[in-house]
């Protein structure tokens, strides 16, 4: 699913509307009325704007970021001296706080977009369009036969982000780390960039203390990944001839790239908004009750 794909049934919507005519039968009953479904359907589109742009800039700053952090690991390998046979190990961390905002401004404007897209919703439902996506969700889910039934295989993923903007705006900010490793080990050199994670879940809130914001030993497995390593040798009298080495970082269980975070999320939010624009299309500008 792509923002092309929701801006399409959102411009087909506001061309039905032009086409409308308030009056009886219809829940634009007014000049007004059919007014603030234009306006709800705007700044559904708006917000879906910004959290495609926060999700860009999470994507620029990662890539920026994985270069710096290769640089920096580029500059250690060459300063380590390739000649030397002994095992040398360097471990860098770095914060990066810029991905943590732009994550916490992605996580805003995607619970705002589905906020306005419920009030479009709403205004099909008979309800003030201010009503909040969560009592919608309550309404559809206590109808036999609900309208708007596209909603609830949606509303997990509704609930876990408003949950998830709630965390990061409201009650706590996001500490972004990354970091290098590098080995070399009998003149072969083994290197690995720490991906930038993020739990699926908020989880629980925990104090945040200066004591526990003092970032511990660099070579200290970071939370939130998981280590692997692997080497081999092939030697002939006592001689060793060939030699590999690898490291490699993967998100842990329960965590998920910064990237791969923002990026799915994006994807449901153009799903809820093509699926919210065609079903509130085919009903015709009248209001929707269900059994």
């Amino acid at each position: 699913m792509t923002t092309q794909e929701a801006y399409k049934a959102g411009d087909l919507f506001l061309r039905a509307l032009d086409d409308a005519s308030p009056g009886a039968g219809s829940i634009l009953k007014d000049q007004t009325s059919k007014d603030w479904m234009e306006t709800s359907v705007l700044r559904t589109l708006a917000r879906l704007d910004a959290a495609a742009y926060h999700q860009a800039n999470i994507e620029r700053l990662v890539r920026t970021g994985i270069d710096t952090v290769a640089e920096h690991a580029g500059a250690t390998t060459h300063s380590a001296g390739a000649e030397l046979a002994s095992e040398i190990r360097t471990a860098r961390i770095f914060s990066v706080l810029e991905i943590g905002f732009e994550i916490e401004a992605f996580l805003a404007a995607a619970r705002s977009c589905v906020d306005f897209g419920g009030s479009i919703l709403a205004l099909h439902l008979g309800m003030n369009r201010r009503t909040s996506i969560t009592k919608i969700l309550d309404f559809v889910k206590g109808k036999a036969s609900p309208p708007f039934g596209f909603l609830l295989p949606l509303a997990p993923w509704i609930e876990s982000v408003k949950e998830y903007r709630d965390e990061c705006v409201h009650y706590r900010t996001l500490r972004m780390l990354t970091g290098y490793e590098t080995i070399r080990r009998n003149g072969v050199l083994a290197s690995a960039i720490r991906p930038l994670v993020i739990p699926e879940e908020p989880g629980k809130d925990r104090p945040d203390t200066r004591l526990m914001r003092m970032l511990g030993p660099e070579n200290e497995l970071p939370v939130g990944l998981d280590r692997s390593e692997s080497s081999g040798s092939v030697s002939r009298n006592g001689v060793l001839l060939s030699f590999e080495h690898l490291i490699q970082y993967e998100p842990a269980s329960g965590y998920v790239r910064v990237e791969d975070f923002s990026g799915k999320n994006l994807a449901r939010l153009c799903e809820f908004l093509e699926q919210m624009f065609n079903e509130t299309l085919a009903a015709k500008f009248t209001r929707q009750r269900g059994t």
